[in-house]
């Protein structure tokens, strides 16, 4: 389908070229400039830009990181924003905005620990919750260890961890192993202590 004359529009990057509409419906090729900092591991890829002049540009290649790696398969993500100085929590809009953006491109598909900026772990919290509630697996760390433990850590490993609660059932003690075992040690606790009549 042919665009409208005078109309100026761009498709997505294909390749090392991005495809544009011009005003006489003339198509021309913009180079995109290569993602740098980028390197592929074993088990995740490692994003660690430095230097960007805005704050919107931080986001630019913090989604072409992400579509990177969805589009290679790669399950997990470790970006560290440090090395971007103006890369600083915004306003909500803009941090609903990031989170809106990021979640689109990872489809669910990319998991994201991301090492943060003292800034970013006290004011960043909003953009994890929209982000999450969007279907995106992100948390921020303080550090690069702390974080990969987190990134290399299977979905079920971490919801049965969570999961462990510690109670008493009768005169001894039990560690259920779920949060269900929980709640029927529970209810076994609570028959226990109900009079009976004999």
């Amino acid at each position: 389908m042919g665009c409208s004359p005078h109309l100026t529009r761009c498709r997505p990057a294909i390749g090392p070229f991005s495809c544009c509409f011009g005003e006489e419906n003339t198509i021309s090729y913009i180079p995109v400039k290569k993602l740098e900092h980028f390197e592929q591991k074993k088990e995740y890829a490692v994003f660690c830009p430095e230097g960007q002049d805005s704050f919107a540009e931080g986001v630019d290649l913090i989604s072409r990181a992400v579509l990177r790696c969805r589009r290679q398969k790669i399950e997990r993500m470790l970006f560290d924003s440090t090395g971007l100085p103006r890369f600083c929590p915004p306003g909500m809009s803009e941090q609903y905005n990031l989170a809106e953006r990021i979640a689109s491109d990872a489809e669910s598909l990319v998991k994201i620990a991301h090492v943060a900026s003292p800034a970013w772990i006290r004011s960043g919290k909003f953009v994890l919750t929209v982000a999450k509630n969007r279907g995106l697996d992100v948390k921020n760390f303080r550090s690069e260890p702390e974080a990969l433990k987190w990134l290399l850590t299977t979905a079920e490993n971490r919801a049965g961890c969570q999961e462990k609660l510690p109670c008493s059932v009768g005169t001894g003690t039990v560690a259920p192993k779920t949060a269900s075992h929980w709640v029927i040690a529970s209810a076994v606790r609570r028959f226990n202590r109900t009079p009976r009549r004999g």
